[in-house]
């Protein structure tokens, strides 16, 4: 038995993993606020120069945005302003608050930066240690610090003390959503996964609307610092309920944990386990995973294994038989009690014959005999074959462009006209729409076509918005409409992709370094983060230069996409040799290898004929 049909034996008890599902769902909600409240904490604000110091009647003073123009008469004297007048109070806005504007304006985005700097120190210092110690005890710790912090936040008396606690909320942040979405992913069963996962992005878009809420009704800055952490003091509370991720407890073998959550399933929806299903049935899967994740065959195979991959294209290093199944096609070994991996001060574990599943590429029927190395997975696992090494790579690539491309959009809608709220509320209904499209397309596709095709549509967009501002620059009503349409369709297609992009780290990197990988994986997400408020900050004179950056960079990014191996309706991997198993369409298989294609599809048909 494998995690995946422990999860489907789960998930047949409705109750209980609604619960679970809904709740990882509203941590996910609840992340927006850290990330986006700096839209209504640091607004952008209209400032004067005050002239009060240059009052007299014998000087005429002119003042602007950043300087004071003072004429005594007979000259013209330029001043740097030292204090200003606002449109907001210091209640509303941390820039009337500490000045944060002409010379000093750049602080905000550093700040903003500073928080994505504090995302990265989050995925690659604390994300390991969910491996270690199980995602349920750091995703309440995290929770925890975060909601002191986010109460600290109100007491800052400078933008340095501010931008300090920024940072550490980042990390918590970050790491607490790459939690909750692994998470998810591992409540689930493989049918179910797709659907639901990028359905719970929706939540985040939900979260969203619920900032816009709050922050056109809240003008006072810290009132809503305080009304936007109340929801990790809940969370907290309700977390405590969670169960441990049922993938993880298999890898680390707490197959009593596992009964106990199955047990507790069944009671909440009034029902009783299988009869047949108890800890020995469980327990057979132990066999299974040391032979996938600590064993490694040192022989070579011989020809005569009980699956061949030169006769079955289809083979995928995860399937696996027991011996009655395949007594038709391979004659069975003679039943012996006597254990026939484990010799003498070989220090093996031991694997009893009549309990060992076939793995196909690690344990050939033929030969159970063969000496073993215990293998143990680690980060250094996602660079360790050159197919693995390409697919972390273009892993990596994506995830930058997805966040440069979303953050870069999103950060910079105070800067749109109109009401900051009503732009984040349509935003968000973009989103949304977008994840409807990109859920129902990816249940039946998988992950790699609509991902590709969202980064596309996000790519030449921009692009086009772009020719359109430099060549036409509005000069028509329907080239300003037709610009606008652009600039949506852009922001739909990337939150479609972003979407995906959290299902694909979950269903691409091992279960023994899933929350590691996943943690380096947002690293690039969040350099992603980091560069894109200092590019909306350096191209603030000439703001339709990004739109050209975000185009070219997800045009490429839906290419190298294709590359990867489809994960749709398999079970979550447990090794990098699963992986590379995974039957994959490349790039040239798309495009230029019709003929190699159609040579295995018939020699996969002459084999099957043959048995």
């Amino acid at each position: 038995m494998q995690a995946d049909e422990v999860l489907q034996l789960l998930n047949n008890y409705g109750k209980y993993p609604r619960i679970i599902y809904f709740l990882l769902c509203f941590v996910i909600l609840r992340g927006v606020f850290s990330v986006f409240s700096i839209m209504y904490i640091a607004p952008t604000t209209s400032h004067t120069c005050k002239s009060d110091r240059w009052n007299s009647s014998s000087v005429s003073v002119a003042t602007s945005d950043c300087s004071a123009f003072v004429y005594n008469g007979t000259d013209n004297v330029t001043y740097e302003c030292m204090d200003w007048s606002y449109d907001k109070s210091p209640e509303e806005s941390i820039i009337a608050q500490w000045d944060l504007v002409c010379d000093q304006e750049y602080i905000i985005h550093l700040s903003t930066a500073i928080y994505m700097v504090g995302n990265l120190f989050g995925c690659l210092i604390l994300m390991p240690f969910a491996d270690k110690f199980g995602r349920k005890l750091i995703l309440n710790f995290l929770l925890s610090i975060q909601l002191i912090l986010n109460f600290s936040l109100i007491f800052s008396n400078s933008i340095i003390t501010f931008t300090i606690l920024r940072f550490f909320i980042g990390a918590a942040n970050i790491t607490i959503a790459l939690l909750a979405y692994c998470m998810l992913s591992e409540v689930l069963p493989s049918t179910h996964r797709t659907l639901r996962v990028i359905g719970a992005s929706s939540f985040w878009s939900l979260g969203i609307m619920s900032l816009a809420l709050f922050g056109s009704l809240i003008s006072d800055w810290k009132i809503l610092q305080i009304v936007l952490s109340l929801p990790n003091l809940v969370v907290i509370f309700l977390c405590w309920l969670l169960p441990e991720s049922i993938s993880w407890l298999f890898t680390h073998k707490k197959f009593e944990k596992i009964m106990e959550i199955l047990n507790c399933a069944a009671k909440w929806d009034k029902k009783q386990l299988p009869g047949d299903f108890n800890l020995e049935t469980l327990q057979h899967s132990q066999n299974h995973d040391l032979l996938l994740n600590d064993v490694k065959v040192k022989n070579d195979f011989p020809s005569n294994s009980t699956l061949n991959k030169s006769q079955d294209s289809s083979y995928e290093p995860n399937s696996y038989q027991s011996k009655n199944s395949i007594k038709d096609s391979q004659e069975q070994p003679t039943e012996s009690t006597e254990n026939p991996c484990a010799k003498p001060g070989n220090g093996n574990k031991d694997i009893a014959e009549n309990d060992t599943w076939q793995y196909t590429e690690l344990v050939p029927q033929t030969n159970l005999n063969k000496n073993f190395e215990l293998k143990t997975l680690n980060i250094k696992s996602l660079f360790s074959t050159p197919k693995m090494l390409g697919y972390t790579f273009i892993m990596f690539y994506i995830s930058t462009v997805n966040s440069l491309s979303y953050f870069g959009i999103i950060l910079s809608t105070p800067s749109l006209p109109g009401n900051l709220s009503w732009n984040l509320f349509w935003t968000a209904i973009s989103e949304i729409f977008a994840y409807i499209v990109t859920m129902l397309i990816s249940n039946k596709l998988g992950c790699r076509y609509p991902m590709s095709a969202m980064m596309l549509i996000a790519g030449f967009s921009n692009l086009v918005a772009y020719v359109l501002i430099t060549y036409y620059t509005f000069q028509t009503p329907l080239i300003y409409i037709f610009t606008i349409l652009c600039t949506m369709v852009g922001r739909f297609g990337m939150s479609g992709s972003y979407s995906i992009l959290y299902l694909l780290f979950t269903e691409l990197f091992p279960t023994a370094i899933r929350n590691q990988a996943m943690g380096f994986a947002s690293f690039f997400e969040n350099l992603g983060g980091i560069f894109a408020p200092i590019i909306l900050l350096t191209t603030k004179n000439i703001p339709f230069v990004i739109l050209i950056i975000f185009g070219v960079l997800n045009v490429i990014g839906a290419i190298l996409v294709l590359l990867l191996p489809e994960t749709h309706l398999k079970a979550l991997p447990e090794s990098v040799e699963q992986i590379e198993g995974w039957s994959e369409k490349s790039f040239c298989q798309i495009f230029c290898c019709r003929t190699a294609k159609n040579a295995t599809r018939k020699q996969f048909t002459h084999g099957e004929r043959e048995r």
